[in-house]
């Protein structure tokens, strides 16, 4: 019986738990660029035709940047956030 109610209190708090774990996986899909949010202080991911880059907008250059401060060799189509960094112990 013990075995049961335990088994019952998992499926119920994973139940509580899908909503959050399914938005935190769309947090981390690609989107049209067109979206992309225009923040200087934020690293985003950038697919390009090239492959994926680091990079930010540059309000300075009206552009998008690679992480090293040079310009994009094509535009980049999609974006997608950095994950959170690991936690150093």
């Amino acid at each position: 019986m013990t075995n049961l109610i335990s088994r019952a209190r998992f499926i119920a708090e994973a139940r509580t738990l899908i909503p959050e774990l399914i938005a935190a996986l769309e947090q981390f899909q690609w989107q049209p660029i067109e979206t992309a949010k225009r923040d200087e202080m934020r690293s985003v991911l950038l697919l390009t035709p090239e492959g994926i880059q680091i990079g930010w907008w540059s309000d300075r250059a009206a552009n998008w940047l690679a992480d090293d401060g040079k310009y994009l060799w094509a535009d980049p189509t999609h974006w997608m956030p950095l994950p959170p960094a690991p936690e150093v112990k």
